[in-house]
């Protein structure tokens, strides 16, 4: 089983300019561990505990570095209100326009995939019109969620990013009931498989509680608190956690030396973004080894 799992694991860290030591990547690493033991001690009796074969991965990461694209396919479904950055997003992901976007009016009029090369890794993006939190429009996002269906109907999402903006964030009872139609669309299972994602991460942040300024890290907090728990109303269970991931999309903000877009703590967010989308993948695919 690792052979499959954890040997692409490190070669798509690498190709994300990640190491073993990142946390996500030991992380996973450490869970595919536990699921190999569980796998073959099921399979062939009891076996010793699991030891990681770091020289043999070393060797089948240079062999495989050498071949120009991976062997590796992720399929990412985009959701999102309209304006949040849903598109821009998407378009960010591969580093060039694939997708119209429009500061004022919905960018994106119809359900499209995009399909694309990052780092030597196919990506597939299912991009989406924004959605709508008025009671008067959920004939329309009716229609939107049921052409996603159809689209995903046959290769579903290997992860499901829901974008919101840190900037402008606030939670009402239409963002609840709009989460509620998305779990009742795709089944409450679509948020134990999802990525909160907060655009405009590097715009002006506003003050906190009574006007009294806060951090940047405590600002982002509170925020992801807010959208975590209309999530887990959606669902029905307050223990759900989802990883979060801030994103900057506007292309004159600020880049790195490898002319990587990063935040202003000099994060390199799309690789951060991308680990995450393939870590969840990697963890899917373990998973059925045990069903």
């Amino acid at each position: 089983m690792l052979s499959t799992t954890c040997t692409p694991m490190h070669l798509l860290a690498r190709r994300l300019c990640q190491t073993p030591d990142n946390y996500v990547v030991r992380q996973v690493l450490y869970r595919l561990g536990f699921a190999d033991q569980l796998w073959r001690s099921k399979n062939f009796g009891r076996t010793g505990p699991f030891r990681f074969d770091i020289s043999n991965l070393i060797e089948r990461e240079i062999e495989a570095s050498r071949q120009e694209d991976l062997d590796f396919t992720c399929m990412i479904l985009v959701l999102g209100k309209t304006g949040v950055g849903t598109s821009a997003t998407s378009n960010s992901i591969f580093g060039e326009v694939k997708s119209k976007t429009d500061a004022f009016t919905p960018g994106t009029k119809r359900v499209q995939e995009i399909v694309g090369t990052v780092n030597g890794m196919w990506v597939r993006v299912i991009d989406t019109p924004g959605l709508l939190v008025s009671s008067a429009d959920q004939s329309l996002n009716g229609k939107i969620l049921a052409s996603i269906k159809r689209v995903i109907k046959k290769i579903p999402p290997d992860i499901v990013l829901y974008i919101d903006r840190l900037d402008t964030l606030s939670i009402c009872n239409g963002d609840v009931h709009l989460l509620c139609t998305i779990r009742d669309a795709f089944r409450p299972a679509v948020w134990f498989n999802a990525i909160l994602v907060l655009t405009h991460a590097a715009s002006a942040l506003f003050d906190g509680l009574h006007g009294i300024p806060i951090s940047y890290e405590t600002y982002v907090s509170q925020c992801f608190q807010m959208v975590q728990k209309a999530i887990r109303q959606a669902v029905g269970d307050m223990r759900l956690v989802n990883h979060v991931s801030l994103v900057e999309n506007h292309p004159s903000y600020k880049t790195n030396r490898a002319g990587q877009r990063v935040l202003s703590n000099g994060q390199t967010w799309k690789n951060d973004l991308l680990l995450l989308c393939f870590a969840s993948k990697n963890l899917a695919e373990a998973n059925s080894f045990l069903k």
